[in-house]
């Protein structure tokens, strides 16, 4: 769903639905429901007729014109209906009561459409349950449909009398604010977007830490930063057994278990990445070598005084398990890649493998 400051369209799937009050009030004061339909046909079948030769729409183009056509003249006319009513024998429109009661027109007919725009949906399955169709419902921004009812009554006052040249800056300062923030919606629409793909490419799906494909990108943000980094691979102890002692539904909620402990220790600027199936790297910044060695030894240790609660065929399982780790402390001093640092972090992983499991190896760059 994507607000605009005079409407607001509804996409959903291959649907567009324009479903709020806009200018066309305006008009249909002046011009009444037929001209109000007149204008409706001519606007949105051109802007269809548009889109088709630019083949920027799908299936149903025409239909979704209609349905637009429809309802915008079925809410317009409803609020003109209550205009009609009460101006001429009730409200002076030179009264502030005269604001008031256009901003709650505006603010009707944009319940309604939103009302129409909810039951086409639920009628077309794009949206399932009632709950969702009431949250469309209250999507509409007060403000905006404010600033559409001060638009509204500038130009209706200004063509009472006949003030032209008002009107016609009103249109062009309204199109200049509208395209601007337009654009702005688009741009922070496609920034959401963009981030959102990246944050699907580079996040692991079972436990939500940084996937394999991150690790290139941190690499490469190390080589610009040059920064003093402890560099830590460990895994799970024989995690094989798990699996085969259980299931592999086990072993994932290990391994999810496994990243929640982790992140308890980690600060902000510290990476972790899932870089196998029960392997991780560790980039631990900010820090000393001694403060990394500790801190990864305190992890180590309360690691295996730790439980966990699995499901297990229908009954809860309590497990134990450890961790063996390699630390390489990278400085930036170092004539050393980053790459080759990572390399010697999972040799120290096999040494504390080799040496027993449930260690850490901990080494520093020496030059020959």
């Amino acid at each position: 769903m994507f607000s605009r400051l005079q409407n607001i369209i509804v996409k959903k799937n291959n649907t567009s639905v324009v479903s709020s009050a806009n200018y066309s009030f305006a008009y249909g004061v002046f011009a009444g429901p037929l001209g109000l339909l007149l204008l409706e046909l001519i606007t949105k079948l051109s802007m269809t007729g548009y889109k088709k030769i630019k083949k920027e729409e799908d299936t149903n183009i025409w239909w979704t014109a209609f349905y637009n056509i429809g309802t915008s003249v079925l809410y317009n006319s409803f609020a003109l209906f209550l205009y009609y009513l009460l101006v001429p024998t009730v409200i002076s429109p030179h009264s502030w009561v005269y604001f008031i009661l256009i901003f709650l027109l505006i603010y009707i007919a944009g319940i309604l459409s939103m009302c129409f725009a909810a039951f086409y949906l639920f009628i077309g399955k794009d949206i399932q349950t009632l709950q969702e169709a009431f949250q469309l419902i209250k999507m509409g921004k007060i403000t905006s449909r404010m600033m559409t009812s001060i638009s509204i009554i500038f130009i209706m006052h200004f063509i009472s009398l006949e003030y032209w040249y008002m009107v016609i800056s009103i249109f062009i300062l309204n199109f200049l604010i509208t395209s601007s923030y337009n654009t702005n919606v688009e741009n922070v629409k496609n920034k959401v977007e963009r981030d959102m793909f990246e944050k699907m490419a580079y996040t692991d799906q079972l436990t939500g830490s940084f996937n394999r494909n991150y690790l290139e990108k941190e690499i490469t943000k190390q080589h610009q930063d040059k920064e003093n980094i402890g560099i830590v691979v460990t895994d799970i102890d024989r995690f094989k057994r798990i699996n085969d002692s259980f299931n592999h539904s086990v072993g994932d909620q290990v391994i999810k278990h496994y990243v929640h402990f982790l992140n308890k220790f980690i600060q902000k600027d510290d990476v972790l990445i899932r870089t196998g199936g029960e392997e991780f790297t560790l980039f631990l910044k900010n820090r000393t070598p001694e403060q990394c060695e500790e801190l990864v030894e305190r992890i180590r240790s309360q690691l295996e005084k730790t439980s966990i609660d699995v499901e297990y065929e229908e009954k809860n399982v309590r497990l134990t398990y450890t961790a063996s780790f390699g630390l390489f402390y990278y400085r930036k001093a170092d004539k050393i890649s980053i790459e080759k640092a990572c390399v010697q972090a999972d040799n120290l992983l096999f040494q504390s493998k080799e040496e027993g499991r449930n260690r850490v190896s901990v080494r520093q760059f020496e030059e020959d």
